[in-house]
């Protein structure tokens, strides 16, 4: 506490409030080598890889790409290269815990470990800074695709509360399948739980944007109040 770190600005993003640091101030030489391996990777490709770091925003992996070929320059330069006898050369992305699974990540660490090998895939290459976005969701069937063939407007439905916002309740009806039950929708004498039963009516369904409108199914009358 208090010591002081030269960084530099990995994301900004003032939507979600989330600021990041990294504290690897690569050198001009070592950038253009990043780069050069990064140049090699496209989006959309799948690597096998291994976890490198687990922190609490995400996980780091380690992916196999072609060997990058060096130039006279390059030699000259002496320019050091991670590289192995397979003729690949290793690279480090992020996969942002938003990017892990369909369902809600709560705590990385009780699903990866460092040495877990994973697959993964390419969603972005930033070759001004040399970073690479990992994705691993990208290759596990979106439960919401069938959506709509299996929840439908007033059906009736049961499930378990999962998250208890300000701003309402999530209700988890299947694998990777969470409704909202807003707060403008439960009554005021109606206490929700996380883990608690609770049957509830869809009000609407959004496949596009991953929504299910939950409204609860009240068996006794409310209090009334004058």
């Amino acid at each position: 506490m208090g010591s002081t770190l030269s960084v530099r600005v990995v994301e900004a993003d003032r939507a979600t409030n989330r600021l990041i640091f990294s504290q690897k101030l690569p050198g001009k030489r070592d950038l253009d080598a990043l780069l050069k391996k990064l140049a090699k990777v496209k989006i959309g490709e799948k690597y096998k890889g291994t976890v490198s770091a687990v922190l609490p925003f995400g996980i780091f992996v380690e992916i196999k790409v072609s060997k990058v070929k060096k130039t006279v320059a390059d030699q000259k330069e002496k320019t050091s290269d991670t590289s192995d006898t397979s003729g690949a050369s290793k690279i480090e992305g992020l996969v942002h815990i938003s990017e892990i699974s369909w369902e809600k990540v709560e705590d990385v660490s009780k699903s990866f470990n460092v040495g877990d090998e994973v697959e993964v895939m390419v969603t972005n290459c930033d070759m001004t800074t040399g970073r690479l976005n990992l994705s691993i969701r990208q290759l596990l069937a979106d439960p919401f695709a069938k959506a709509s063939e299996k929840y439908t407007k007033d059906q009736q439905v049961s499930g378990k509360v999962s998250r208890v916002t300000p701003y309402g309740v999530f209700v988890t009806l299947s694998a990777g399948i969470e409704g909202l039950m807003h707060n403008s929708k439960i009554p005021p004498n109606l206490t929700l739980t996380v883990g608690e039963e609770v049957e509830c009516e869809i009000e609407a369904v959004d496949v596009i944007g991953r929504k299910i409108s939950l409204v609860p199914i009240i068996k006794e009358k409310p209090i009334l109040y004058r």
